[in-house]
């Protein structure tokens, strides 16, 4: 919604429209779920982004806090990896890159899976002059997919999770999937939602190894 304005004049029209959630170890979200850094990098960007800008501000986030961390060695869709930070979009977003700002879909049956690798040789280094570059998407530690379902098994007996930025102690193995139950909406006349799904597995990717 646009406006205020906006919101009244949809529930006034009375125009709802069901979108998806999901939900990781049980936890429903309607936007974003992760694990690992990423919700320390989200808050340190966004600190440091009004002084130096977006793009310096994400390679001195991400730099700080690749610092002070370590990866978690983890199988993520049966697919062996050591994980700094990932991703999951109730969708799939846009732009490509590790900084998504939106969706065109609200209802695409898809996740967003979008993962920073530890494993690569001077992974770090890697990474930044990828952000740096601009080249992020052809770097060896990023991953991206969209998937219908995320499996992660780790040795960890719990882990830090995050749900729309909520942090809670959840399993070391544990699913995401889309919640059976759309989220029902108010949206303005104009919005059309998608007429259908795409079938599972036939989203876009950027990794199609996945």
């Amino acid at each position: 919604m646009a406006s205020v304005d906006d919101t009244l004049a949809a529930i006034r029209a009375g125009t709802v429209a069901a979108v998806d959630t999901g939900t990781i170890d049980g936890h429903r979200f309607v936007n974003t779920a992760s694990f690992g850094t990423y919700s320390e990098f989200v808050a340190r960007r966004e600190e440091l982004e009004p002084a130096i800008g977006k793009r310096l501000a994400m390679v001195v986030a991400l730099a700080e806090v690749l610092a002070t961390s370590e990866p978690i060695e983890a199988s993520i869709n049966g697919r062996q990896m050591c994980v700094w930070m990932i991703f999951i979009g109730n969708g799939v977003y846009r732009p490509i890159g590790f900084v998504p700002a939106a969706r065109g879909q609200l209802d695409d049956g898809q996740f967003d899976l979008r993962i920073i690798d530890g494993s690569v040789l001077w992974a770090r280094l890697r990474l930044a002059l990828a952000l740096l570059t601009g080249r992020l998407d052809r770097s060896p530690t990023y991953h991206q997919a969209a998937v219908d379902h995320v499996t992660v098994a780790t040795e960890r007996g719990e882990l830090d999770l995050a749900a729309d930025g909520e942090i809670f102690g959840g399993r070391g193995n544990f699913d995401v999937d889309k919640h059976a139950a759309s989220l029902l909406v108010f949206v303005p006349r104009a919005f059309r939602p998608h007429p259908a799904r795409r079938r599972p597995g036939h989203g876009p990717s950027q990794r199609p190894s996945w």
